[in-house]
């Protein structure tokens, strides 16, 4: 019937109307939509996925119980499978509940050469009505891909937009590759914790990843 952003509305048997991902629909033409819509400059560059804590490290928890290590894997593995799908190679920190520590992480942002380093988060804060996403990069030379990133983030997310900033994080502070921070929401907001862990919410956060790096190689 329509798109709207990265959406097809469809209408379903019973004259309802409904949304799906235009990146998992396959053309009657033969084709397939995107996935996303382009792959920019991604083909044969090497990116490592930082899904945040892990293991004995749960990260936060949310009002609810929400486990933070829980979520940084999920998003990761939706950003990971975007990624390959337009040529790029993926490294993950880390593919299930385990502990990997800090330096071992930057360790292997060096060892492959990252073209571009991401590690995913979702904060925290004493005030609960604070909600948001936030990108953080540490020196100048990560400062472009902090800005592509956050571009591609604050055009999409459903959640308040909390710019870019510099931050003093191991993972991108002792990292001499192109290195971005992100915290995608808030899990001391007892709605921002139930947003994060819904589908539409986790697929718009790793799309939107996606299109911040195809804009950060394309540029």
């Amino acid at each position: 019937m329509g798109t709207s952003g990265d959406w097809y509305e469809i209408r379903l048997s019973d004259g309802a109307s409904a949304f799906v991902a235009n990146w998992i629909v396959s053309s009657k033409k033969g084709g397939t939509s995107p996935a996303p819509e382009t792959s920019g400059g991604l083909e044969g560059k090497t990116i490592v996925l930082d899904p945040g804590h892990g293991g004995r490290d749960g990260g936060t928890t949310g009002i609810n119980g929400t486990h933070e290590k829980n979520l940084t894997l999920k998003t990761a593995q939706l950003v990971a499978d975007k990624l390959r799908s337009a040529g790029a190679e993926v490294i993950l920190t880390r593919r299930n509940d385990e502990f990997i520590s800090l330096p071992s992480r930057v360790s292997l942002s060096h060892y492959y050469m990252a073209d571009a380093f991401v590690s995913l988060h979702f904060d925290s804060i004493y005030d609960s009505s604070i909600t948001g996403h936030t990108t953080y990069y540490n020196g100048s030379q990560q400062k472009d891909l902090a800005e592509a990133v956050h571009s591609a983030l604050s055009g999409r997310m459903p959640n308040a937009d909390r710019g870019v900033r510099n931050g003093d994080y191991h993972v991108i502070r002792e990292n001499m590759r192109p290195a971005v921070l992100v915290e995608l929401g808030f899990l001391s907001n007892a709605s921002e914790e139930a947003n994060v862990n819904t589908a539409y919410f986790q697929d718009t956060a790793a799309t939107s990843i996606y299109y911040g790096l195809s804009e950060y190689f394309t540029n």
